[in-house]
């Protein structure tokens, strides 16, 4: 899951990464949008996994 989001976004790291076409900006903001939430959400699963956790008491 986060493998694909990544090899998804180093596709669209192209030209003048400082000052990116109007289309990358774009293609940038709507993958920041879709996977905004993907670590929180593998964060969270790791938390539920580890019965060592002091935040589950």
């Amino acid at each position: 899951m986060i493998e694909t989001a990544l090899a998804t976004v180093y596709a669209l790291m192209t030209g003048d990464l400082a000052h990116p076409s109007d289309v990358v900006a774009r293609d940038l903001n709507h993958w920041l949008e879709r996977n905004k939430h993907l670590a929180q959400h593998i964060t969270r699963r790791q938390r539920s996994t580890n019965p060592h956790d002091s935040r589950r008491r």
